[in-house]
C-alpha cells in the first residue's frame, strides 16, 4: 500500500527468507500469499522501485500465518507530519474553541473545535513553526522538529491579554 495515497499498490516483491527463501509479486489489490514456508525465524521485505523498502520479522510457528501489511513510502516522498493538540485557557483551565492554529509558510491552518482540539496534517518534516491566536488572548508561537515525519502532539495554555 502507498503511505501518502493509501491505494493498494501491484507488482510489490515480498521477499521470504529464513531456513527456505521464497518470493511472491503483489496482485492489484496489493495482496499476496507465500505457503510452504519452513517455521522457524524469518526476515521479510517488500520492494517496489521508487519507494523504499520495508523490512520485518517473525518467528513463524508450524501451522500458522504471519501477516506482512507494510506501507511503502515513496523514496522521494519523505514521512509526512500530523501536528496534533488541544488548547485551554491558563487560568480558568476550560477549552478554548475557535483558536486560529497555523503553520508559518506551509499555507496549512486550523480552528480549534469545541474541546479545543485541533489537527493539521499532510506536513513536510523538518522545523515547524506553529502559532495560536485568538482575541482577548496574548498569541503564542513554538517551533518544533519533526524531521522524520510522525505525529508531534502539543498542548498550549495561553493566558489571556492585558487589558488597558
Amino acid at each position: 500500500m502507498d503511505s501518502l495515497t493509501g491505494q493498494p499498490l501491484r507488482n510489490v516483491l515480498v521477499s521470504v527468507s529464513g531456513a527456505d527463501n521464497r518470493t511472491a509479486f503483489t496482485d492489484v489489490n496489493g495482496q499476496f500469499v507465500i505457503s510452504g514456508v519452513v517455521p522457524g525465524a524469518i526476515s521479510l521485505t517488500a520492494s517496489l522501485d521508487g519507494y523504499n523498502q520495508a523490512l520485518g520479522s517473525a518467528t513463524l510457528v508450524a501451522g500458522t500465518t504471519v501477516n506482512f501489511n507494510v506501507r511503502l513510502v515513496k523514496a522521494a516522498d519523505p514521512a509526512r507530519v500530523t501536528v496534533t493538540g488541544s488548547v485551554i485557557d491558563a487560568d480558568a483551565l476550560v477549552p478554548l474553541s475557535g483558536v486560529f492554529v497555523s503553520v508559518a509558510n506551509t499555507g496549512q491552518n486550523a480552528l480549534t473545535a469545541a474541546d479545543g482540539s485541533f489537527q493539521i496534517a499532510n506536513l513536510l518534516p523538518g522545523s515547524l513553526s506553529v502559532s495560536f491566536s485568538l482575541s482577548g488572548y496574548n498569541s503564542i508561537a513554538y517551533t518544533v522538529s519533526a524531521r522524520n515525519g510522525g505525529v508531534v502532539a502539543l498542548a498550549q495554555s495561553p493566558s489571556r491579554a492585558a487589558r488597558r
